[in-house]
């Protein structure tokens, strides 16, 4: 599984039970490198609606998605053993109360690309792309 979340620069996911920002160049960006096909939590589905070409298949927690899959979450994920992460960054301080935290350790992943890019609602947007060090 590949494990995608967008956070802020202190890696914030969350602020009071609500998303720290949405882009719609972002979820299009999200569906481009999942091939159109992504595993996420009924309450992240609002984001892809404008994408009705999308197989979106909800799932409950992360030990549902195929190996290989692309899995968007928004919430922690201590748990996940993903293959891979994608995280996009707002390049923005957000305020937030639940974090992105790495799976098995922020050392643990080796940071393999980088990617700027202008989302619809933030001018500035960072893909990076990580993969297990090992």
């Amino acid at each position: 599984m590949i494990l995608i979340s967008c956070v802020e620069n202190a890696l914030g996911l969350l602020f009071n039970h609500r998303r720290c920002s949405r882009d719609r160049a972002v979820c299009g960006r999200i569906l481009e490198r999942a091939g159109n096909e992504l595993w996420l939590a009924e309450s992240s589905t609002g984001l892809f609606r404008e994408f009705p070409e999308a197989a979106l298949h909800i799932v409950p927690d992360m030990s549902q998605v195929p190996e290989g899959g692309y899995c968007f979450w928004e919430l922690p994920a201590p748990e996940a053993e993903p293959e891979g992460l994608v995280l996009y960054f707002w390049n923005r301080d957000y305020p937030s109360d639940e974090k992105f935290v790495f799976p098995g350790g922020e050392d643990r992943w080796r940071l393999t690309a980088e990617t700027d890019f202008e989302g619809f609602s933030h001018p500035l947007i960072t893909e990076r792309l990580y993969d297990r060090g090992e």
